[in-house]
């Protein structure tokens, strides 16, 4: 409870509300959607310009696996911030 000012005598909940939930888990899935659109879109770029070689996959498999344990981690504890780091 606050001690004085305005919001004397009213409780303030540090329990996050299940719309800031929802919000949390959208923007969650909206950063793995846009990274995944992001890897898609730069393959097709450097296939069409020539340039794909078989050695980046590992550099795609690396965003990848750090963008799945990313939303996994943000999806099931959003004030994490480790999870928010790995995207």
């Amino acid at each position: 409870m606050a001690i004085d000012g305005e919001g004397a005598g009213r409780r303030v909940s540090a329990a996050p509300s299940f719309r800031d939930a929802r919000r949390d888990a959208g923007a969650t899935l909206a950063l793995g959607v846009f990274i995944v659109v992001m890897l898609v879109a730069a393959a097709v770029i450097s296939s069409v310009s020539h340039h794909f070689r078989l050695s980046s996959l590992g550099q795609v498999a690396l965003i990848l696996s750090f963008a799945v344990v990313g939303v996994i981690a943000a999806w099931h504890q959003p004030r994490n911030p480790m999870g928010w780091v790995l995207l």
